[in-house]
């Protein structure tokens, strides 16, 4: 579109169609010209206006500027953890400013581009607020907002968790390893691993369970990924810890079976001190 700005001196009291009442010396401001040629003196409805063009430049009037209508593509949606998709604003007329402002009102859940590209980063809920840089005929910014809902990626979500064994008898001082399996594949594989007694059955973070004294413990193992229904979840051992074969059960100072050795072990010195003292 083409603008021309033209300086009108007029005698006379009718003006060309559209013009209006206009000062002797004003500045005629006329849209889309085509042809400059047209607009002289005898080409006006015979009035005598002396026109001069001062100038052409493609810099739009004002209200060209102004936006009318400001749309988005989307005013919700809904996606899964690690998907994307654009949102499409529209702006009218096609004369106004088109840039505009993106933001996330929780990055975390789903963070948002400069070019208005959503892309989701873990479960929950975010607002999507796109701000138009230009603005209205009456001086204000625009804005719309798009309701995004995060979900779990399908593939992630676990179906099943099994442990290799439900119960375990140790002697104390003795180790076992439990083993989680978590289906499918593709869902995360990671546990916290706790004990309910680690005084009796203690438990590291690979499942590694170690007696250390007599008495019953329960293993529980948890998962850090959660089901369909966004539920972690866990299953249980049961760990009963026995004395050793020495009659050790962990509690510290001594054994039935270390007195007697000790008792057989000075007999010899006893009996020779009674000699000697007969």
């Amino acid at each position: 579109m083409r603008y021309t700005a033209l300086r009108g001196l007029w005698i006379g009291t009718n003006l060309p169609k559209g013009f209006g009442a206009l000062p002797i010396g004003s500045i005629l401001t006329i849209k889309n010209l085509t042809d400059e040629k047209k607009y002289n003196g005898a080409a006006l409805g015979g009035n005598m206006y002396s026109l001069a063009v001062l100038s052409a430049t493609n810099t739009p009037f004002a209200e060209d500027s102004w936006i009318t209508e400001f749309t988005l593509s989307k005013a919700a949606m809904t996606l899964q953890v690690n998907q994307s998709e654009s949102l499409i604003s529209s702006i009218k007329p096609s004369t106004a400013p088109q840039s505009l402002l993106w933001e996330s009102s929780n990055p975390t859940v789903a963070a948002v581009d400069p070019l208005g590209k959503v892309t989701a980063k873990s479960a929950g809920a975010a607002i999507i607020t796109a701000k138009t840089i230009g603005k209205d005929a009456q001086g204000k910014v625009l804005s719309q907002l798009c309701a995004v809902t995060v979900t779990a990626n399908q593939n992630s979500w676990i179906t099943d968790l099994t442990l290799n064994k439900t119960a375990v008898n140790l002697q104390v001082n003795r180790s076992e390893s439990l083993i989680s399996t978590i289906k499918p594949d593709t869902a995360p594989q990671s546990v916290l691993w706790q004990s309910s007694n680690p005084s009796v059955a203690a438990v590291d973070a690979q499942g590694n369970v170690t007696a250390k004294s007599k008495g019953t413990a329960i293993i529980t193992v948890t998962t850090i990924g959660t089901n369909a229904q966004g539920n972690a979840l866990s299953q249980l051992c049961t760990v009963t810890v026995t004395a050793d074969n020495n009659g050790d059960s962990g509690g510290g100072g001594c054994s039935a079976s270390s007195g007697i050795t000790a008792f057989i072990a000075l007999l010899p010195l006893f009996l020779c001190f009674k000699r000697r003292k007969g």
